[in-house]
């Protein structure tokens, strides 16, 4: 079975949840539960500005996280947006283009998503 590639952040409404492509959150053990606390963990220091990212490997769990400050819903500070990619080798280009197709939903409201920074951080 395919793992589900997961969006974390607002949707629709203010107020960060981790969601699947559809729209729902994962009810029983979902994936990634053992992180515990990821809100603004993986984004780069704020003062680089509105989705720039930052690409962290989590080999524990399997997935990629890209991540990027995003006040496109919710405009307060600390407003971000994390895209997990069910994979370890997927380059940062290829996470937000796979968001296009998987995580359609949240996808469609970043203008976009600027990786020229993104790196690999522990």
């Amino acid at each position: 079975m395919q793992r589900p590639w997961l969006y974390f952040g607002c949707h629709e409404q203010a107020g960060h949840h981790l969601r699947y492509g559809d729209g729902t959150c994962p009810r029983y053990g979902p994936p990634l539960a053992s992180l515990k606390r990821f809100d603004g963990m993986f984004c780069p220091p704020e003062d680089v500005g509105e989705h720039v990212a930052a690409l962290t490997r989590l080999g524990t769990v399997g997935y990629s996280a890209l991540a990027f400050w995003d006040r496109s819903v919710d405009s307060r500070p600390g407003s971000n947006s994390i895209i997990f990619a069910p994979s370890l080798d997927i380059t940062a280009q290829e996470i937000v283009d796979g968001a296009r197709v998987h995580l359609h939903l949240y996808a469609r409201r970043w203008p976009s998503i600027d990786v020229s920074r993104a790196e690999y951080r522990p």
